[in-house]
This record gives C-alpha cells, sequence and structure tokens, in this order.
C-alpha cells in the first residue's frame, strides 16, 4: 500500500505524505494488539493479555498525539512524498502500562504474558493469530520507535507522556488528574463492550435462512478511502501502516 501511495504521489495523481505510528491506543479505540485484549479485557473485568514479554520497553502512540501529527503531514508541503515516524511518548514495558490502565481504572488489573507457543495454538483456529506470530520479535525485544527525523524537519512536536497529564482542552481548564491511559478507559471503543460482535461464521437469520456473520475489521474504515483512490492491480495487497 505505502509503495503504491508513494507512486501515485510521484506520477501526480495523489499528493501523500505517509505517518507511521507504533501500535495506538486512546479515546475511541486502539489498534488490536492493544485494543479489546488489553484495554476491553481490563475494561470488563477480563484478565488482559499482553503480547510477548511483559518486562521489555515497547513504544506505543496516543491517538491524539498522531492526530496532531497527521494534520502536520497535510499541512506542510515539505512533508509530501515521504514516509514519516510519527512523536511517541517514552517506551514502556507491558507490566508499566497495565499498572497505568489499573491506576485509570481504580483496581488491579490480572495480565497473562502471550508466548509464541501460545499464538501458535491460536493460529489452529484463528488466522489473526498466525498473522501476529510474524510481528511477534516487536514484543519479545525493545521495540523503540525513533521520529528525530521528524522533529528535525517538521517538529517539535512533544508527544503526551503515558502518566500523563494531559495538556489543557480548553483555556483555563484544569487536567492534573488526566492521563492518556484513564482517556482511552473513560471514551472506549464500542467493540469493547461486554456484549461482543459474532465472529466470521455462518448462522442462522430470523427467518432460518443462512446469514453470513462477519466481525468488521476496524482498520478497514481508515484504508477504504486510500484503496479506491489508487489504480487497480493484480496480487495481494499489502496492509497500509498508519
Amino acid at each position: 500500500m505505502a509503495e503504491r501511495l508513494l507512486a501515485a504521489h510521484h506520477s501526480g495523481t495523489l499528493q501523500v505524505a505517509i505517518g507511521r505510528s507504533s501500535d495506538y491506543y486512546g479515546p475511541g479505540g486502539a489498534n488490536r494488539v492493544v485494543g479489546d485484549i488489553l484495554f476491553g479485557a481490563a475494561v470488563n473485568g477480563r484478565r488482559a493479555r499482553w503480547l510477548g514479554r511483559l518486562d521489555v520497553p515497547h513504544s506505543l502512540n496516543y491517538l491524539p498525539d498522531v492526530a496532531r501529527a497527521l494534520i502536520i503531514l497535510g499541512a506542510r508541503p515539505e512533508a509530501l512524498g515521504e514516509v514519516w515516524h510519527l512523536p511517541a511518548a517514552e517506551p514502556v514495558t507491558g507490566r508499566g502500562f497495565v499498572e497505568l490502565i489499573a491506576a485509570a481504572l481504580g483496581r488491579p488489573v490480572k495480565v497473562t504474558a502471550t508466548s509464541r507457543p501460545a499464538l501458535r495454538l491460536a493460529g489452529v483456529l484463528d488466522p489473526r493469530a498466525r498473522e501476529t506470530i510474524e510481528l511477534l520479535y516487536q514484543w519479545e525485544r525493545p521495540f523503540v520507535l525513533h521520529a528525530s527525523r521528524f522533529q528535525r524537519a517538521l517538529g517539535p512536536l512533544g508527544p503526551t507522556p503515558h502518566p500523563g497529564p494531559l495538556p489543557p482542552r480548553s483555556p483555563g481548564s484544569s487536567s492534573e488528574q488526566a492521563t492518556p491511559t484513564a482517556d482511552a478507559v473513560r471514551h472506549p471503543a464500542t467493540n469493547w463492550s461486554a456484549a461482543r460482535p459474532p465472529r466470521a461464521g455462518v448462522g442462522a437469520g430470523a427467518d432460518g435462512t443462512a446469514v453470513q456473520r462477519t466481525r468488521s475489521d476496524p482498520d478497514e474504515a481508515i484504508h477504504r478511502p486510500f484503496r479506491s483512490a489508487l489504480p487497480a492491480t493484480s496480487g495481494r495487497e499489502g496492509e497500509a501502516q498508519f
């Protein structure tokens, strides 16, 4: 996807600047690695899961910071035709991040580290687990997103620290008690609710007819406008990274 977007930019079809974040979270959602299995489980009192090891640092992007960075990319002509790593707060360990979620909830959160053998076993039935194995190295050793190029060319942009506080949202307002994790917990994604949507499969409709049920991909709503602007190609599409 990134190569096709850049090719379209260089051909004059589109004006493109690509911003890449690490795994992200915030009000209204998170990517699947820290979404339902971490925030969703914690919010609903279930045991949370963290991929890989709990004791290695990992970069995470806070969604409002991602939005601010993307606005800059869209407004600055010198950003066009390039791929940029978006600024993120200091890396945090899985254990440290779960502690921040627990503080936001005001209660302990139980967490399990999901190992490579466990993912292989889950992958027998769940293709998403099989896909995750390929990226597990990012969670088994330190994974740090460097955005120094963005900061030199387009910054400075100070990412919000994971422990907070959040910047005031209006003049004179206070955000002393607000943190990014509390923001995510107070404004959860709809798919974090206790009533989970049906998994992909065939079931019976109200009238007894066969109905194909699917779980929607939250990223699809982001990717679709970009895909529709590109010329069709043969072969398997790669996933866009944001």
